[in-house]
């Protein structure tokens, strides 16, 4: 695999399908010698204000990759319509492969498992560090993750 991006693949995009996921895994050199610094989840099932409930939707979730390579050193991840996640807490990732199944997007990063429709990413080299976090109202990752719901 390989260990950073090709000068010419995007940074930043969407991913829809499994030929897409392999090309963008090549370009993160599989997240070889990184972590999952962070993970932010938004379930899309609601209770409204009469009680009722609003359930069986797709969920969001956002993670913030660092690794030990440059270009690019971190990478903002935002699933959309999220099927289900298994998040093992790894000190460190070796490699990361992908899979299409059941008509959907599974990718894995080391032990952890998304499974999802598609996602959008945005290399964020300059986010590294122990202070880096996700969820400002003015953070990057809020608005991709707002354009990931169509607002």
């Amino acid at each position: 695999m390989a260990t950073s991006q090709p000068s010419n693949y995007p940074t930043s995009g969407t991913v829809t399908t499994l030929e897409e996921l392999n090309l963008f895994l090549n370009a993160v050199g599989g997240f070889h010698d990184g972590i999952i610094k962070e993970m932010h989840w938004v379930n899309r099932d609601f209770i409204d204000s009469n009680l009722a409930m609003r359930p069986y939707t797709f969920s969001l979730a956002t993670i913030l990759v660092q690794r030990q390579w440059k270009e690019p050193s971190a990478v903002l991840i935002v699933f959309d319509r999220m099927h289900s996640l298994t998040l093992d807490t790894n000190d460190f990732v070796f490699d990361s492969d992908c899979e299409f199944s059941e008509d959907l997007l599974i990718l894995n990063i080391q032990q952890s498992t998304f499974k999802f429709k598609s996602m959008s990413y945005e290399f964020k080299s300059e986010w590294m560090g122990i202070d880096v976090r996700l969820g400002s109202e003015s953070s990057p990752s809020v608005k991709l993750l707002r354009a990931a719901e169509g607002g």
